[in-house]
């Protein structure tokens, strides 16, 4: 009752003053044009109006006092006045409606500002009064200060809610420090470093490492940090949060300051960076910077990964430049290791990745000769129902000894405990023909070359990785040396040789010294170019689809996108073909081909070096190298991928033009 007198002076009030300033006008107005008579009447009603106005805001504020101290009176507290001199700011809500708060809160929190009817959103948001409600306590910022909000209740006729406002500011800084001052380890490493000083004279050496010794330094005095020289090549640097928030910002720099280092020659110098934090202990973040600086290393080099827990966060990875690791001492090793893990094996099954080609399909079968001239058991995991390389399936089947393809389903059942399965040409557990094998068989060997990705199979016995190698053909083609020289025979060379060749695109891209090395050593074991040549024949229909897409290609900045048919699906090797010819137009970087398969939509990425094609794929959920990638987006429609292409591609491109 009392709350309806209140809103009903109130209204007087309004209505009062409204009036006088109404009169107060017309007696100007009288006075103007010299009608006294009229000027003395609206005078007399205006100082009426005054005394009437001055009756009701004592009224008002008899009405208003009575009933603050009946909502204060209900609380159960030994003094009725105890808020008006309470140290915290206190404010009450009746249906979040403010009805009552003690100076404090006026002062402190609206800073001498009013809140008749509601709390200013400033104040109290919406999202605050949820988890007040949920919780009995929300923190927010008012008056420039934070407050930690306790809200209770008590009920007379209606239900009231008092809310206390605890003053946290001093905590929140304190706790903002702590965060921010919270231990950073970063290792820094020369990518190829003894490959690319191992021809250098001293005196160049010297000017190498002080070229980059200077950029490290920069980059310890930017970041207010210490850094150690630990070897030639590696550095640890250890700084806290807040610096690790400038590095960010600037998208680690240094990775640009060391790649554009003039010697006045073709060498060019980059950098791996590890980065590990979020941790309270410097060891337990040197060990994340380590795992982080394997990832950089696996993606192969020139960028900066930073780990917090387990998940990860990259940085550069713009250049396709590096330097071909020439030693094989690694490839030896791996090899003896293989060799034995084959002999104390019962069975060794060999699988490539979903939608196989002739590269994981040409590694596989090397594997397999290797694993029966060992005198073991071994069979290849293919679907045949999605496998891209028909011609050289029908080529193993016609030339191996017995029925060496089977399918998942056939291999889980001849799997036992002493069983060895090798991946090859992926290191994504997601990707592999038949993941649940992973699971299943006690002992992996991962042999791949993409660059690294974040689910990595991390419980293979060895994780054979070479970012730098050509293909996972070649890779293989190298091992098999020094497993069983003699195994490898006429049908194994060609297809090995038939895998380089279509990662490299005819020997073009991703090619060094040991790809022509394992080329040469594939020829010597009788592999006939005419043979490999036929393994890529296409039928007249994929010839087709593959011109249709190409004469459909739109441009966008220096990017050529090929959309397919929408609910028609497009052959994977034609869509693949079809982005390598968009490369052979003028001013094309890259080239991208959406299409439908089935229920997806997939995306197959092409790039000559110049773009990073791995880094949009991986926006996008998929993976792959620098110049070849792809990725399956699910529940989209082609406009809807072509859209999340291009957001990428502009993003990407502006990051570009702003180094």
């Amino acid at each position: 009752m009392r709350k309806k007198q209140v809103k009903t002076h109130n209204l007087l009030l309004r209505l009062v003053t409204a009036f006088i300033f109404a009169l107060v006008a017309a007696c100007i107005a009288m006075l103007i044009a010299k009608q006294t008579a009229l000027f003395f009447a609206f005078s007399l009603v205006t100082i009426g109006l005054f005394i009437w106005a001055f009756v009701l805001i004592r009224r008002s504020g008899n009405v208003v006092s009575s009933f603050y101290r009946s909502v204060i009176g209900k609380l159960t507290v030994p003094n009725s006045d105890i808020y008006n001199h309470f140290s915290l700011p206190v404010v009450i809500l009746q249906n979040d409606e403010v009805i009552w708060y003690n100076g404090l809160f006026r002062s402190a929190v609206l800073k001498g500002d009013d809140a008749v009817g509601a709390l200013p959103e400033s104040v109290l948001s919406m999202a605050a009064r949820s988890v007040l409600e949920a919780t009995g306590k929300c923190d927010v910022s008012a008056g420039g200060k934070h407050y930690m909000v306790y809200g209770s209740s008590f009920t007379d006729e209606t239900t009231y809610s008092v809310l206390y406002y605890v003053d946290i500011t001093q905590l929140k800084n304190t706790q903002r420090e702590y965060e921010e001052t919270r231990p950073v380890v970063a290792v820094l490493a020369i990518d190829s470093f003894e490959e690319i000083t191992d021809d250098m004279a001293e005196s160049d050496q010297a000017k190498f490492k002080g070229a980059i010794d200077k950029e490290i330094e920069r980059f310890t005095g930017e970041i207010s940090g210490i850094t150690k020289k630990l070897k030639n090549n590696r550095y640890i640097s250890v700084f806290d949060e807040r610096s690790l928030s400038l590095l960010k910002v600037s998208k680690l720099s240094i990775l640009d300051h060391v790649r554009n280092l003039d010697f006045g020659n073709k060498t060019r110098a980059t950098l791996s960076i590890g980065i590990g934090h979020g941790e309270n202990s410097l060891k337990q973040c040197e060990v994340l910077a380590l795992q982080a600086l394997e990832m950089s290393q696996g993606r192969g080099g020139d960028q900066a990964t930073i780990k917090t827990g387990d998940s990860y966060e990259f940085y550069g990875g713009v250049t396709n430049e590096s330097v071909e690791k020439r030693t094989k001492v690694k490839t030896r090793v791996v090899a003896s290791a293989l060799k034995e893990l084959i002999r104390s094996s019962d069975r060794v099954f060999i699988m490539g990745h979903k939608y196989g080609d002739v590269d994981s399909l040409g590694a596989s079968y090397g594997l397999w000769k290797c694993v029966c001239d060992l005198g073991k058991e071994g069979y290849m995991i293919v679907d045949e129902k999605t496998h891209l390389a028909d011609s050289m399936i029908q080529k193993i089947r016609n030339e191996a000894p017995g029925d060496p393809i089977l399918n998942g389903e056939d291999a889980e059942q001849l799997l036992t405990r002493q069983s060895l399965l090798i991946v090859c040409d992926t290191h994504r557990k997601d990707f592999a023909e038949y993941p649940a094998l992973i699971d299943l068989c006690r002992t992996t060997v991962v042999i791949d070359h993409h660059r690294k990705n974040i689910d990595f199979i991390d419980n293979s016995v060895i994780f054979y990785h070479e970012p730098h190698a050509s293909s996972a053909c070649e890779m293989v083609a190298e091992l098999v040396q020094y497993i069983h020289r003699s195994a490898i025979q006429k049908s194994q060379a060609e297809a090995l040789l038939a895998g380089i060749m279509l990662d490299t695109r005819n020997f073009v891209l991703r090619t060094g010294v040991r790809t022509f090395e394992a080329s040469a050593y594939l020829r010597g074991c009788g592999a006939d170019p005419v043979a490999v040549k036929k393994l890529f024949s296409d039928s007249i229909a994929i010839y087709r689809e593959r011109a249709s897409l190409v004469s459909h290609a739109e441009f966008f900045d220096r990017f050529a996108i090929a959309i397919g048919e929408e609910n028609h699906t497009v052959s994977r090797v034609a869509a693949s073909q079809a982005a390598d010819e968009l490369l052979n137009i003028e001013n094309v970087d890259a080239s991208f081909v959406v299409f439908s398969a089935g229920e997806t939509i997939n995306i197959s990425a092409r790039s000559l070096g110049k773009f990073n094609v791995q880094l949009v794929m991986e926006a996008l959920g998929g993976g792959g190298h620098h110049t070849m990638a792809a990725t399956q987006i699910q529940n989209v429609t082609l406009d809807e991928a072509k859209t999340r292409l291009i957001h990428i591609l502009e993003q990407t491109t502006r990051k570009d033009e702003l180094k």
